[in-house]
């Protein structure tokens, strides 16, 4: 899991300089995937984290980041859009995956609170989105587009061609749109009537997807994508008759976003063939780019928006704990990035709240395993400090049978000689106990306790159980060659564990305690099953990854069982 920033620039991304954590740093924030800045000072970015979708403002150009509030429910939100100072509008979607749409009035007030509007049945994965102004936008999705004119107070939708999958959107004016997807493979839509009717546009072939667009006119735009083995970048000066490919600096994968505030200025973020971030520039409408100095440490670059010609906000991903991720602000046009270690970083793993207002998280920050609690419902986390001789490689799973005692498992040592690392905390985290577990266990990823007392937990090739609160650990014989993730037990004597073999997913359940556990039945195509939750001994809900030649690898899947994993269904999944 990667832990995000905002990086800023006031001289056109010359430099760059990382923002405060938007959050303090004790945020369970995992992604922040779009940013719109209304002004040179007015930004929102929009995300998610392992709670819900992610929304956070600033009014200081950056200085400093407030939570703003999306509506209840909300999972995640890709793109927003700020006509104004104060009028934003978002896409997202929901914690059971419907889609959604979303608006504020209250952009630049800390705090803003943000209302979902009802939008038409049947929009699936919406996307991207572009405001021309304050009460015109226009919405992409797959297969479809939904637009409004009276700021959202009624959306329409309109079908796409060739069920288009809308990834990006970029309206110049109220009636003249582009949108950047796949068709199936990467393609260009234009509409000249405020998306009510689309129309494809010729593009060169041998191009996989087309994810980002910027049209600072209705003649020219940027789009960005990624052909098969490189990245790809496209310009057009006459409105779509005709797109030219560019030439971008060798080693580009592909290109996520762009960002135009001229013709003639252009950014693009995305990522290279070697797995780090990377930020093109133009200043010639895109005949040209070259790579713009970015840190080596980010691994991609999720968002940009260039309000001005000198200033622009980048979103930055780095690889799993380790420094220089967030937010940062360039002041001189991309040229230069001067990026400061984020002094918390901490990338959280799993969570576990005993209460509505108590709640531990547990994972890793560039130190190693780390924790987070708050006893008021999320408003403020405290770091507990885990025993020094757990903390060199991260913790994993935690769970908490009361309001003060809390169970972790984790992964001690170094690589690759991991062992196990299971903890307890009688104080809400203030102190910590390390326990033993057998030789030969090489790292636990989750834990269940039904009770103070009984626990069970997992890792790859191995169950652990103890009846007496930790004090004693014994190993249980996992299925035969079964790499358990995680574990559910409702009681003492009926767990599910999920995981998977080195080929398929697979689920196992005992109603003995662990004495024997026994594979259960799952959909064929489930390539690993990762987590689980169970309200009753008859009900588990399991989630994971599809087949693996999927694309994305590993396409997300849920299962559910309401007979005690007698049989498990696939459920649907947008």
């Amino acid at each position: 899991m990667n832990h995000p920033v905002v990086l800023g620039s006031t001289d056109g991304g010359t430099n760059w300089t990382l923002q405060s954590d938007p959050l303090g740093g004790a945020s369970s924030m995992s992604s922040l995937l779009g940013i719109s800045c209304a002004s040179t000072s007015v930004c929102v970015a929009t995300g998610f984290d392992d709670s819900g979708a992610e929304i956070i403002g600033t009014t200081n150009g950056g200085a400093s980041w407030t939570a703003q509030n999306p509506p209840a429910g909300t999972r995640s939100v890709p793109s927003v859009s700020c006509p104004s100072l104060t009028k934003c509008e978002a896409v997202g979607y929901s914690s059971v995956g419907s889609a959604l749409v979303m608006d504020t009035t209250q952009a630049s007030t800390s705090g803003a609170t943000w209302s979902s509007q009802a939008i038409p049945t049947g929009t699936f994965v919406t996307q991207g989105i572009s405001c021309p102004s304050t009460t015109t936008c226009v919405v992409v999705a797959s297969a479809r587009a939904l637009r409004t004119t009276d700021g959202g107070a009624t959306w329409h939708a309109r079908a796409l061609p060739n069920s288009f999958a809308g990834q990006s959107v970029s309206c110049p004016s109220t009636t003249t749109c582009f949108a950047a997807g796949l068709d199936p493979d990467g393609g260009v839509l234009r509409s000249t009537d405020g998306g009510s009717t689309w129309a494809i546009q010729s593009v060169p072939t041998m191009i996989y997807a087309l994810w980002g667009i910027s049209c600072p006119s209705t003649s020219w735009c940027v789009v960005g994508g990624q052909g098969f083995s490189y990245g790809v970048n496209l310009s057009t000066s006459d409105g779509g008759t005709n797109w030219t490919p560019r030439a971008i600096p060798s080693g580009t994968n592909e290109l996520q976003h762009l960002s135009c505030p001229t013709t003639m200025i252009c950014k693009a973020a995305g990522q290279t063939l070697f797995g780090t971030g990377v930020v093109l520039g133009t200043s010639n409408g895109g005949v040209t780019w070259r790579a713009l100095a970015f840190p080596t440490n980010s691994t991609s670059v999720w968002g940009i928006t260039c309000p001005s010609t000198s200033i622009c906000e980048a979103i930055m991903n780095g690889p799993f704990g380790g420094p220089g991720v967030g937010i940062s602000r360039s002041t001189d046009g991309g040229s230069t990035w001067v990026l400061h270690k984020d002094p918390v970083n901490f990338h959280p793993v799993s969570l576990a709240c005993p209460s509505t207002t108590i709640c531990m998280a547990v994972g890793q920050n560039p130190h190693g395993g780390a924790v987070l609690a708050t006893t008021d419902g999320g408003a403020s986390w405290i770091a507990r400090s885990p025993p020094s001789t757990d903390v060199v490689a991260g913790l994993q799973g935690v769970t908490c049978p009361t309001t003060t005692i809390c169970q972790v498992v984790g992964y001690a040592g170094v690589y690759p000689t991991y062992e196990s690392a299971v903890l307890r905390t009688f104080d809400d985290g203030a102190s910590w106990y390390d326990q033993p577990v057998p030789a030969g266990n090489f790292g636990l990823s989750g834990v269940s306790c039904p009770t103070v007392k009984v626990c069970t937990s997992v890792g790859t090739s191995n169950i652990l159980v103890t009846a007496n609160g930790g004090k004693a650990w014994t190993s249980q014989t996992a299925p035969s060659g079964f790499m358990g993730e995680n574990v559910q037990c409702v009681s003492i004597l009926t767990c599910v564990i999920a995981g998977g073999t080195t080929t398929v997913g697979a689920i196992a359940g005992t109603i003995n305690g662990g004495a024997s556990w026994t594979p259960q039945t799952i959909p064929v195509g489930s390539s690993f099953v990762w987590d689980l939750s169970c309200p009753s001994s008859l009900i588990c809900f399991a989630d994971g990854y599809g087949p693996s030649t999927a694309y994305p690898v590993g396409s997300g899947i849920i299962l559910a069982t309401t007979n005690g994993g007698g049989t498990w269904v696939s459920q649907s999944v947008p």
